[in-house]
Protein backbone atom coordinates (compact mmCIF):
# COMPACT_ATOMS: atom_id res chain seq x y z
CA UNK A 1 0.00 0.00 0.00
CA UNK A 2 1.23 3.57 -0.70
CA UNK A 3 1.28 6.37 1.64
CA UNK A 4 -2.13 7.84 0.98
CA UNK A 5 -3.74 4.46 1.25
CA UNK A 6 -2.10 3.45 4.38
CA UNK A 7 -3.14 7.16 5.62
CA UNK A 8 -7.07 6.59 4.78
CA UNK A 9 -6.88 3.05 6.12
CA UNK A 10 -5.89 4.57 9.61
CA UNK A 11 -8.31 7.42 9.25
CA UNK A 12 -11.14 5.11 8.92
CA UNK A 13 -10.07 2.96 11.32
CA UNK A 14 -9.92 6.04 13.79
CA UNK A 15 -13.28 7.17 12.37
CA UNK A 16 -14.66 4.20 13.92
CA UNK A 17 -13.55 4.16 16.98
CA UNK A 18 -14.62 8.00 17.81
CA UNK A 19 -17.91 6.70 16.62
CA UNK A 20 -18.12 3.63 18.37
CA UNK A 21 -18.07 1.40 15.37
CA UNK A 22 -15.00 -0.67 16.58
CA UNK A 23 -15.16 -0.51 20.59
CA UNK A 24 -12.03 -2.93 20.71
CA UNK A 25 -10.04 -1.19 17.97
CA UNK A 26 -7.81 -3.20 15.16
CA UNK A 27 -3.95 -2.80 15.58
CA UNK A 28 -2.54 -1.89 12.59
CA UNK A 29 1.14 -3.01 11.88
CA UNK A 30 2.48 -0.93 9.01
CA UNK A 31 5.62 -2.81 7.88
CA UNK A 32 8.54 -2.04 5.35
CA UNK A 33 11.80 -1.01 4.36
CA UNK A 34 13.84 1.27 6.35
CA UNK A 35 13.47 5.05 5.65
CA UNK A 36 10.16 5.22 3.43
CA UNK A 37 8.42 8.00 6.14
CA UNK A 38 6.49 5.06 7.90
CA UNK A 39 6.61 6.82 10.93
CA UNK A 40 5.44 10.51 9.32
CA UNK A 41 2.59 9.02 7.78
CA UNK A 42 1.66 8.14 10.95
CA UNK A 43 2.28 11.23 13.10
CA UNK A 44 0.82 13.25 10.07
CA UNK A 45 -2.64 11.48 10.24
CA UNK A 46 -2.96 11.72 14.11
CA UNK A 47 -2.16 15.77 13.21
CA UNK A 48 -4.78 15.86 10.74
CA UNK A 49 -7.14 13.89 12.47
CA UNK A 50 -6.76 16.37 15.64
CA UNK A 51 -7.71 19.26 13.19
CA UNK A 52 -10.15 18.32 11.48
CA UNK A 53 -11.63 17.80 15.09
CA UNK A 54 -10.66 20.86 16.52
CA UNK A 55 -8.67 19.65 18.93
CA UNK A 56 -5.49 20.79 19.61
CA UNK A 57 -2.57 17.98 19.06
CA UNK A 58 -0.96 16.58 22.00
CA UNK A 59 2.37 14.02 22.75
CA UNK A 60 1.90 12.20 25.84
CA UNK A 61 4.55 12.79 27.90
CA UNK A 62 5.05 16.59 27.54
CA UNK A 63 3.26 19.09 28.76
CA UNK A 64 0.26 20.41 27.69
CA UNK A 65 -0.18 22.87 24.90
CA UNK A 66 -0.83 26.51 25.99
CA UNK A 67 -3.59 28.69 24.31
CA UNK A 68 -3.35 32.15 24.03
CA UNK A 69 -3.69 33.45 27.40
CA UNK A 70 -0.58 30.89 28.33
CA UNK A 71 -2.97 28.58 30.40
CA UNK A 72 -2.57 25.00 29.51
CA UNK A 73 -5.25 23.44 27.40
CA UNK A 74 -7.72 20.85 29.00
CA UNK A 75 -7.98 17.57 28.01
CA UNK A 76 -11.37 17.82 26.83
CA UNK A 77 -9.44 20.15 23.94
CA UNK A 78 -6.81 17.57 23.49
CA UNK A 79 -6.13 14.85 20.77
CA UNK A 80 -3.41 12.54 21.69
CA UNK A 81 -0.18 11.07 20.24
CA UNK A 82 2.25 8.43 22.09
CA UNK A 83 5.38 7.90 20.49
CA UNK A 84 6.85 4.47 22.19
CA UNK A 85 9.68 3.51 20.81
CA UNK A 86 9.48 -0.21 21.48
CA UNK A 87 13.74 -0.93 21.12
CA UNK A 88 14.03 1.16 24.28
CA UNK A 89 12.10 -0.54 26.71
CA UNK A 90 13.78 -2.81 29.28
CA UNK A 91 11.33 -6.07 29.61
CA UNK A 92 9.54 -4.52 32.79
CA UNK A 93 8.64 -1.02 31.58
CA UNK A 94 5.72 -1.67 29.82
CA UNK A 95 4.21 -3.24 32.86
CA UNK A 96 4.85 -0.61 35.27
CA UNK A 97 7.13 0.08 38.64
CA UNK A 98 5.74 -1.83 41.64
CA UNK A 99 4.87 -0.33 45.47
CA UNK A 100 3.04 -0.94 47.95
CA UNK A 101 0.30 0.83 48.73
CA UNK A 102 -2.08 -0.33 52.14
CA UNK A 103 -0.08 -3.39 52.38
CA UNK A 104 -0.64 -4.81 48.44
CA UNK A 105 1.61 -4.52 45.51
CA UNK A 106 0.30 -1.70 43.04
CA UNK A 107 2.05 -0.93 39.13
CA UNK A 108 2.74 2.21 38.64
CA UNK A 109 1.71 3.15 34.85
CA UNK A 110 4.30 4.21 32.54
CA UNK A 111 4.11 8.48 31.68
CA UNK A 112 4.03 6.96 27.95
CA UNK A 113 0.94 4.87 28.25
CA UNK A 114 -1.77 7.49 27.32
CA UNK A 115 -4.47 8.62 30.15
CA UNK A 116 -7.76 9.84 29.11
CA UNK A 117 -8.11 12.43 31.83
CA UNK A 118 -4.37 13.97 30.43
CA UNK A 119 -3.86 12.99 27.62
CA UNK A 120 -7.34 13.27 25.76
CA UNK A 121 -10.25 11.12 25.25
CA UNK A 122 -9.25 10.65 21.41
CA UNK A 123 -5.60 9.65 19.93
CA UNK A 124 -3.28 7.55 18.62
CA UNK A 125 -0.70 5.32 20.62
CA UNK A 126 2.16 4.85 18.16
CA UNK A 127 4.47 1.68 19.07
CA UNK A 128 7.30 2.10 16.69
CA UNK A 129 9.93 -0.47 15.07
CA UNK A 130 8.18 -2.84 16.79
CA UNK A 131 10.24 -5.53 15.14
CA UNK A 132 13.50 -4.30 16.51
CA UNK A 133 12.09 -5.12 20.14
CA UNK A 134 13.86 -8.31 21.60
CA UNK A 135 11.02 -10.90 21.84
CA UNK A 136 10.75 -10.62 25.76
CA UNK A 137 10.14 -7.03 24.95
CA UNK A 138 7.61 -8.32 22.50
CA UNK A 139 5.35 -10.37 24.40
CA UNK A 140 4.61 -7.49 26.70
CA UNK A 141 2.50 -5.94 23.99
CA UNK A 142 0.51 -9.10 24.05
CA UNK A 143 -2.22 -8.51 26.59
CA UNK A 144 -2.68 -4.65 25.08
CA UNK A 145 -2.88 -5.34 21.76
CA UNK A 146 -5.86 -8.05 22.07
CA UNK A 147 -7.30 -7.22 25.07
CA UNK A 148 -5.67 -3.28 25.37
CA UNK A 149 -5.25 -3.04 28.76
CA UNK A 150 -1.51 -4.35 30.71
CA UNK A 151 -2.07 -5.74 34.15
CA UNK A 152 -4.61 -3.17 35.83
CA UNK A 153 -4.25 -0.49 33.26
CA UNK A 154 -7.11 -0.06 30.88
CA UNK A 155 -6.37 1.60 27.31
CA UNK A 156 -8.45 4.69 26.63
CA UNK A 157 -11.06 3.71 24.43
CA UNK A 158 -11.43 6.56 22.33
CA UNK A 159 -7.43 5.80 21.04
CA UNK A 160 -5.98 3.39 18.36
CA UNK A 161 -3.09 1.58 18.14
CA UNK A 162 -0.47 1.87 15.51
CA UNK A 163 2.45 -0.07 15.09
CA UNK A 164 5.70 -0.11 12.71
CA UNK A 165 9.07 -1.47 11.99
CA UNK A 166 11.26 -2.85 9.34
CA UNK A 167 11.36 -6.26 7.26
CA UNK A 168 13.29 -9.55 8.44
CA UNK A 169 15.31 -9.26 4.86
CA UNK A 170 16.57 -5.53 5.40
CA UNK A 171 19.38 -5.96 7.15
CA UNK A 172 17.84 -3.53 9.97
CA UNK A 173 18.03 -4.33 13.26
CA UNK A 174 15.06 -6.67 13.92
CA UNK A 175 13.70 -9.76 15.42
CA UNK A 176 11.47 -12.47 14.21
CA UNK A 177 7.68 -11.56 15.38
CA UNK A 178 6.20 -14.66 17.21
CA UNK A 179 3.00 -15.88 15.61
CA UNK A 180 1.79 -15.18 18.57
CA UNK A 181 2.08 -11.26 18.31
CA UNK A 182 1.37 -11.17 14.47
CA UNK A 183 -1.81 -12.73 14.95
CA UNK A 184 -2.81 -10.23 17.27
CA UNK A 185 -2.16 -7.28 14.41
CA UNK A 186 -3.51 -6.55 10.86
CA UNK A 187 -0.04 -6.52 9.13
CA UNK A 188 0.15 -3.94 5.89
CA UNK A 189 3.22 -3.14 3.69
CA UNK A 190 4.32 0.17 3.27
CA UNK A 191 5.38 0.72 -0.41
CA UNK A 192 7.15 3.52 -2.11
CA UNK A 193 5.14 5.95 -4.28
CA UNK A 194 7.39 9.19 -6.12
CA UNK A 195 3.89 10.82 -6.73
CA UNK A 196 2.82 10.67 -3.10
CA UNK A 197 6.72 11.87 -1.81
CA UNK A 198 6.35 14.41 -4.45
CA UNK A 199 3.27 16.18 -2.64
CA UNK A 200 4.61 15.78 0.67
CA UNK A 201 7.92 17.52 -0.54
CA UNK A 202 6.04 20.30 -2.04
CA UNK A 203 4.20 20.98 1.74
CA UNK A 204 6.80 20.48 3.28
CA UNK A 205 9.21 22.79 1.40
CA UNK A 206 12.06 20.30 0.31
CA UNK A 207 14.65 22.09 -1.82
CA UNK A 208 13.99 22.50 -4.91
CA UNK A 209 16.86 21.63 -6.29
CA UNK A 210 16.20 18.16 -4.99
CA UNK A 211 12.59 18.39 -6.42
CA UNK A 212 13.57 19.22 -9.82
CA UNK A 213 16.13 16.57 -9.82
CA UNK A 214 13.88 13.79 -9.38
CA UNK A 215 11.63 15.32 -11.58
CA UNK A 216 14.47 15.16 -14.17
CA UNK A 217 14.97 11.29 -12.83
CA UNK A 218 11.27 10.49 -13.43
CA UNK A 219 11.61 9.46 -9.56
CA UNK A 220 13.62 6.21 -10.10
CA UNK A 221 16.62 7.25 -7.77
CA UNK A 222 14.05 8.57 -4.41
CA UNK A 223 14.53 5.41 -2.76
CA UNK A 224 17.41 2.78 -4.06
CA UNK A 225 17.87 -0.31 -1.62
CA UNK A 226 19.28 -3.32 -2.21
CA UNK A 227 19.95 -5.14 1.00
CA UNK A 228 21.43 -7.93 -0.10
CA UNK A 229 24.24 -5.34 -1.55
CA UNK A 230 24.34 -2.27 0.36
CA UNK A 231 27.13 -2.18 2.82
CA UNK A 232 26.29 -1.50 6.52
CA UNK A 233 28.58 1.16 6.79
CA UNK A 234 27.04 3.11 3.54
CA UNK A 235 24.19 5.05 3.54
CA UNK A 236 21.93 5.13 0.34
CA UNK A 237 18.81 6.87 -1.20
CA UNK A 238 15.74 6.91 0.44
CA UNK A 239 13.06 9.58 0.87
CA UNK A 240 14.53 10.05 4.74
CA UNK A 241 18.38 10.43 3.63
CA UNK A 242 17.09 12.59 0.42
CA UNK A 243 15.48 14.97 3.09
CA UNK A 244 18.97 15.39 4.96
CA UNK A 245 20.22 16.31 1.42
CA UNK A 246 17.84 19.26 1.47
CA UNK A 247 18.42 20.31 4.96
CA UNK A 248 22.36 20.44 3.82
CA UNK A 249 21.23 22.78 0.70
CA UNK A 250 19.43 25.14 3.00
CA UNK A 251 22.49 25.37 5.28
CA UNK A 252 23.89 27.24 3.24
CA UNK A 253 25.82 24.84 0.79
CA UNK A 254 23.75 25.74 -2.44
CA UNK A 255 25.01 29.57 -2.13
CA UNK A 256 27.66 28.47 -4.87
CA UNK A 257 25.08 26.89 -7.12
CA UNK A 258 22.45 29.78 -7.15
CA UNK A 259 22.07 32.51 -9.84
CA UNK A 260 25.19 31.88 -12.56
CA UNK A 261 28.04 31.95 -10.29
CA UNK A 262 30.65 29.46 -10.49
CA UNK A 263 31.05 26.53 -7.78
CA UNK A 264 34.74 26.23 -6.20
CA UNK A 265 36.61 23.42 -6.32
CA UNK A 266 37.08 23.32 -2.17
CA UNK A 267 32.72 24.05 -2.07
CA UNK A 268 32.60 21.14 -4.56
CA UNK A 269 34.49 18.71 -2.10
CA UNK A 270 32.28 19.56 1.03
CA UNK A 271 29.10 19.15 -0.93
CA UNK A 272 30.13 16.16 -2.09
CA UNK A 273 30.99 14.97 1.36
CA UNK A 274 28.16 15.57 3.15
CA UNK A 275 25.71 14.57 0.45
CA UNK A 276 27.67 11.20 0.01
CA UNK A 277 26.80 10.66 3.82
CA UNK A 278 23.50 11.03 3.27
CA UNK A 279 22.14 9.47 0.31
CA UNK A 280 25.81 6.91 -0.61
CA UNK A 281 28.35 7.83 -3.17
CA UNK A 282 26.50 6.63 -6.25
CA UNK A 283 23.63 9.23 -5.50
CA UNK A 284 25.99 11.94 -4.31
CA UNK A 285 27.88 11.94 -7.79
CA UNK A 286 24.67 11.77 -9.75
CA UNK A 287 23.84 14.68 -7.96
CA UNK A 288 25.95 16.39 -7.83
CA UNK A 289 26.60 16.55 -11.68
CA UNK A 290 23.06 17.70 -11.79
CA UNK A 291 23.46 20.59 -10.08
CA UNK A 292 26.72 21.79 -11.39
CA UNK A 293 24.85 21.97 -14.35
CA UNK A 294 24.36 25.17 -12.64
CA UNK A 295 27.49 26.62 -14.50
CA UNK A 296 25.82 25.94 -17.86
CA UNK A 297 23.11 27.95 -17.43
CA UNK A 298 22.14 31.34 -19.13
CA UNK A 299 21.84 34.88 -17.61
CA UNK A 300 19.10 33.81 -14.88
CA UNK A 301 19.30 37.02 -13.28
CA UNK A 302 17.76 38.29 -16.23
CA UNK A 303 15.36 35.90 -16.70
CA UNK A 304 13.97 36.80 -13.46
CA UNK A 305 13.71 40.31 -13.81
CA UNK A 306 11.76 40.00 -17.16
CA UNK A 307 14.30 40.07 -19.59
CA UNK A 308 14.02 36.55 -22.02
CA UNK A 309 13.53 35.30 -25.16
CA UNK A 310 13.01 31.99 -27.23
CA UNK A 311 16.71 31.97 -27.13
CA UNK A 312 17.12 32.18 -23.30
CA UNK A 313 15.58 28.46 -23.17
CA UNK A 314 18.68 25.97 -23.08
CA UNK A 315 18.30 23.07 -25.78
CA UNK A 316 19.16 20.35 -23.34
CA UNK A 317 16.26 18.59 -21.05
CA UNK A 318 18.47 17.81 -18.17
CA UNK A 319 19.99 21.90 -17.96
CA UNK A 320 16.46 23.12 -18.12
CA UNK A 321 15.59 20.61 -15.05
CA UNK A 322 18.41 22.94 -13.32
CA UNK A 323 17.43 26.09 -14.66
CA UNK A 324 14.01 25.63 -13.41
CA UNK A 325 15.51 24.69 -10.12
CA UNK A 326 17.44 27.84 -9.96
CA UNK A 327 15.33 30.49 -11.43
CA UNK A 328 12.56 29.27 -8.80
CA UNK A 329 14.50 29.77 -5.69
CA UNK A 330 15.96 33.05 -6.38
CA UNK A 331 12.94 34.97 -5.73
CA UNK A 332 13.35 38.00 -3.57
CA UNK A 333 10.65 38.81 -1.02
CA UNK A 334 11.00 42.90 -2.22
CA UNK A 335 10.02 42.05 -5.53
CA UNK A 336 8.28 38.87 -5.26
CA UNK A 337 5.37 39.44 -6.56
CA UNK A 338 6.72 41.08 -9.84
CA UNK A 339 9.59 38.01 -10.12
CA UNK A 340 6.65 35.29 -9.94
CA UNK A 341 4.94 37.28 -12.92
CA UNK A 342 8.34 37.57 -14.62
CA UNK A 343 8.74 33.08 -14.19
CA UNK A 344 5.19 32.06 -15.46
CA UNK A 345 5.53 34.54 -18.08
CA UNK A 346 8.33 32.91 -18.95
CA UNK A 347 7.22 29.24 -18.91
CA UNK A 348 5.34 29.56 -21.07
CA UNK A 349 8.49 28.98 -23.00
CA UNK A 350 8.95 25.61 -21.75
CA UNK A 351 7.71 22.19 -22.32
CA UNK A 352 4.14 22.28 -20.28
CA UNK A 353 5.66 19.12 -17.65
CA UNK A 354 8.50 21.79 -16.80
CA UNK A 355 6.29 24.81 -17.03
CA UNK A 356 4.30 22.99 -14.19
CA UNK A 357 7.06 21.85 -12.58
CA UNK A 358 8.22 25.81 -11.75
CA UNK A 359 5.12 26.33 -10.93
CA UNK A 360 5.17 23.56 -8.30
CA UNK A 361 8.20 24.81 -6.85
CA UNK A 362 7.38 28.98 -6.90
CA UNK A 363 4.03 27.35 -4.69
CA UNK A 364 7.23 25.43 -2.10
CA UNK A 365 8.14 29.24 -0.45
CA UNK A 366 5.54 31.90 -1.94
CA UNK A 367 2.20 30.61 -1.44
CA UNK A 368 0.81 33.82 -0.05
CA UNK A 369 2.44 36.23 -2.55
CA UNK A 370 0.31 33.65 -5.50
CA UNK A 371 -2.85 35.39 -4.36
CA UNK A 372 -1.67 38.72 -5.67
CA UNK A 373 0.29 37.34 -9.01
CA UNK A 374 -1.85 37.93 -11.82
CA UNK A 375 0.32 35.87 -14.12
CA UNK A 376 -0.61 32.97 -11.51
CA UNK A 377 -4.15 32.77 -12.47
CA UNK A 378 -3.06 33.00 -16.46
CA UNK A 379 -1.31 30.25 -15.66
CA UNK A 380 -4.03 27.94 -13.84
CA UNK A 381 -6.38 29.01 -16.99
CA UNK A 382 -4.14 26.86 -19.21
CA UNK A 383 -2.60 24.43 -16.75
CA UNK A 384 -5.05 22.96 -14.18
CA UNK A 385 -5.61 19.96 -15.22
CA UNK A 386 -1.51 19.31 -14.84
CA UNK A 387 -1.36 20.77 -11.83
CA UNK A 388 -3.42 19.08 -9.77
CA UNK A 389 -3.61 18.04 -6.92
Amino acid sequence: MQAPAIASLLRREMDNIIHGRDNNGLVIFVKGEPGIGKSDVVKQVAQSIAKDMKLSFHEVGQPAPEDESGKSITSDKLFGFGDLRAPLLDVTDLRGIPYVLNGMAIWGVPMFLPKSNRDGEFGILFCDELSAAPPPVQTNFYQLFLNKRIGEYNFPKRWMIVAAGNRDTDRAVTYRMSTALTSRIITVTFDVSYEAWREWALLHSIHPFVLAYHEWQKGKKLHVFDPVSTKTDVNFPCPRTWEFVSKILYGGFDEAFKGATKSTGEHNQVMGELIAGAVGTGASVEFHGFLRLMDKLPNLVKIRDGTFNENSVPKETNIQYAMVAALSSMIEEKDEVEQINNLFRFSYLLQPELAVLMCRLIRVGHQKALSRSKEFFTFMDKYQKLVAP
